[in-house]
């Protein structure tokens, strides 16, 4: 299976699927876009900060405080706002069926007051006063609100109705887990945290330090429980009735049914060769199942990483470098496209070639071609570049120029090597801008930036700079844009 970049998009701060539709949310959280599989279904600009709540009984549902919007699905007209106040900083507010739902918090990482209001005339139903919720973790399961009292180790199930606990399950009751500090170099015993709460296949499933356990979503009773010694596990993909849970080296796979471990892999001299990399340390967070593959992306020496992986065993069956340095969030799935939004908020959408399909971009498929020339002008050495787009070959030129130049030569004056760009429909003089300091900025770079020898960084400083602080220093400096325009230019 493979993947080509058709679309790069900047500036998203979030993409998710809710139901059958993708939601892009951007420019700090003002525009959002509704897709349903290619065709955009609905688009708006609200407030900073605003997100969809939910697209659901034909209407989509934006938070936009201090107003909760109504929009019909089809007409994209305002069915309905409702007007919410909060009184506390820190409060945080959702719905529920025909509740609306408010956690007031004083103080952060403090108890809280959970209010129940009545959506059509914002009468308070009920209160819970001085209950302390781990923040995010209020869980809609059924008629019920599921919470992570963390202060109590609690998972509690409230009926939203009458605002009763249902019932609660204390995980304190599996005592200490033991751990080993490697400062210290002795064991502890620690309290064991709850990681994330779940709802699958009419089971509760919690993820908690060195243990996975299931509740039954009606009583609290635990189904089953599986311990981890090595790790403490985070986050879950399901897939049938299979739990697949991944930590740095660890791989495993529990039966959700049966309650039992089914594969453990640990395997530390793992690795595999992606495109001349060497992987290793490979580290199982973060996956995404995607036609009966696990999918990762990963950070190795600061560049990106897709990894398609067997589920079986964990086996990494083939990969590929992504066109971002920068981590990224997991893979999203939608439409035989693939979106991967990096932690600079730049989304990269790649479509999917299925293995034999002939299509005339695969038969003169080539990197895209990057043009330079390396000119001498009264003793400076100009960098001529042309290219349509920035691309990883881009890059790649980009980063042997700056070794040569920056790092293997001895430099006279910060100016001395100038980078000089063709005006393409890729690159303008703002677009250079962004991508340059982004480029700089990345992991990748800032080893070949610490690697400057110091007569040379004291030419752009004034002033010696220790070696650790000079990645910092060198991003701080060019981000400054009279520095970075004696460098770098477009023409």
């Amino acid at each position: 299976m493979k993947f080509r970049l058709i679309e790069k998009e900047k500036d998203v701060k979030s993409i998710n699927k809710i139901d059958k539709y993708l939601v892009i949310e951007k420019n700090d959280y003002k525009y959002h876009r509704i897709q349903y599989l290619k065709e955009i279904i609905f688009e708006d600009t609200f407030e900073p900060h605003a997100c969809v709540m939910s697209i659901e009984k034909g209407r989509i549902i934006i938070s936009n405080y201090p107003r909760i919007l109504f929009f019909d699905l089809k007409t994209k007209k305002l069915l309905r706002e409702i007007k919410v106040q909060l009184l506390t900083i820190y409060g945080t507010f959702d719905l529920h069926e025909n509740n609306l739902i408010l956690y007031e918090r004083y103080e952060f990482n403090k108890p809280g007051d959970l209010i129940c209001k009545d959506i059509d005339n914002l009468e308070v139903k009920w209160q819970i006063k001085d209950i302390s919720i781990k923040i995010g973790e209020i869980y809609q399961i059924n008629k019920s609100l599921v919470i992570v009292n963390d202060k109590m180790n609690l998972i509690q199930s409230i009926d939203t109705e009458k605002g009763e606990i249902n019932w609660q399950f204390d995980i304190s009751q599996f005592g200490p887990y033991r751990n080993w500090d490697y400062i210290k170099r002795e064991w502890q015993d620690l309290p064991r945290e709850i990681e994330r709460v779940y709802y699958y296949n009419d089971k509760i499933i919690v993820t908690l330090s060195r243990a996975v356990i299931a509740l039954n979503p009606h009583n609290g009773q635990l189904l089953w429980k599986v311990d981890l010694e090595n790790f403490n596990p985070c986050d879950v993909i399901f897939k049938d009735n299979i739990a697949f849970i991944g930590e740095l080296l660890y791989f495993v796979k529990i039966d959700t049914d049966k309650g039992i471990k089914i594969f453990e892999r640990f395997d530390p001299k793992y690795n595999f060769i992606v495109e001349g990399n060497k992987l290793t340390q490979i580290t199982y967070q973060g996956m995404t199942f995607y036609k009966d593959y696990l999918w990762l992306a990963r950070n190795f020496n600061g560049r990106e990483f897709l990894l398609k992986v067997n589920p079986l065993n964990g086996d990494i069956l083939e990969g590929r470098l992504l066109d971002t340095n920068y981590t990224c969030y997991p893979p999203l799935f939608y439409d035989n496209r693939m979106y991967i939004h990096d932690q600079v908020w730049d989304l990269y959408v790649y479509e999917e070639i299925e293995e034999g399909q002939v299509i005339e971009e695969e038969k003169e498929e080539e990197e895209e071609e990057v043009f330079t020339q390396v000119l001498d002008i009264k003793g400076e050495k100009h960098i001529l570049i042309y290219s349509e787009t920035w691309n990883k070959e881009l890059e790649d030129k980009l980063e042997e120029y700056l070794k040569q130049y920056w790092v293997q030569r001895k430099m006279k004056r910060a100016d001395e090597v100038r980078f000089v760009f063709k005006h393409t429909r890729g690159i303008s003089a703002d677009t250079l801008y962004d991508e340059m300091i982004k480029f700089l900025d990345c992991d990748r770079i800032r080893s070949l930036l610490s690697a400057i020898p110091a007569e040379n960084v004291r030419l752009f400083a004034g002033e010696d700079i220790h070696p650790e602080y000079q990645p910092y220093f060198l991003v701080k400096y060019f981000r400054e844009k009279e520095h970075f325009d004696k460098i770098f230019r477009v023409e």
